[in-house]
């Protein structure tokens, strides 16, 4: 496999790129509907809307109930959500082999900050990463660029957007990651993701982090 011109610096998003959290996630998006007295999310619409953080999604889909809808969802999350928490295969190897290179690793999630904090603890990973951030932290969560600037201007590296990779799965982390002018790498966990290729041109594009790290140590998986 040809050599990868490595970054200084690799953004992770959380959910669907290291870690599953997404049946618990649905569940407690649909618990908040169903507290409401709407229909359960489809699986369609539950990606549709997983598009967005909820602190800028309910206002829009529940209009004057989005507060209690809010707190009915983080009331949840917070009793439940590492109970739904496990990592990706080859996540922490992926983690590891940066560490060895010395290239610094971050995460940029649209999950609540300290819900971010705790499953990052969980999983003993907090080693691994020179910064994290939650949904809240910045001005506006992704799609915007505003929290990979804010981590950017948070480190002493003097690190440029152009030397760093935002690794993703979703629409979101392309269009942060873009509006960045971070190059992008795409995880399509075998999902035909034709159409975001073609709008956001990824620099990279792999099904899974066994692929990603077939890019980080191209000698091993040859």
């Amino acid at each position: 496999m040809e050599s990868v011109k490595l970054p200084k610096a690799v953004l992770f998003d959380w959910d669907g790129t290291l870690v599953d959290t997404i049946p618990g996630l649905r569940i407690a998006h649909n618990h908040v509907r169903t507290s409401l007295g709407f229909e359960p999310w489809t699986e369609a619409q539950f990606w549709q809307n997983l598009k967005r953080s909820a602190r800028e999604l309910y206002p829009d889909v529940y209009g004057d109930k989005s507060p209690q809808a809010i707190d009915i969802l983080y009331d949840f999350v917070d009793k439940n959500h590492l109970n739904y928490l496990s990592e990706l295969q080859n996540a922490r190897a992926v983690l590891e082999v940066l560490n060895r290179q010395g290239i610094y690793c971050g995460v940029v999630s649209n999950k609540r900050d300290e819900y971010l904090m705790r499953e990052i603890k969980h999983l003993g990973w907090q080693d691994y990463f020179f910064d994290a951030m939650g949904a809240g932290v910045a001005k506006r969560d992704k799609p915007s660029a505003d929290p990979l600037f804010l981590m950017l201007e948070r480190t002493s590296r003097g690190l440029l957007p152009q030397e760093v990779w935002m690794v993703g799965d979703t629409e979101t982390d392309l269009a942060a990651g873009t509006a960045a002018g971070c190059p992008t790498v795409l995880i399509t966990h075998g999902k035909n993701q034709d159409s975001l290729i073609s709008q956001f041109k990824p620099l990279f594009v792999v099904q899974n982090c066994g692929e990603l790290l077939g890019l980080l140590q191209p000698e091993v998986h040859s």
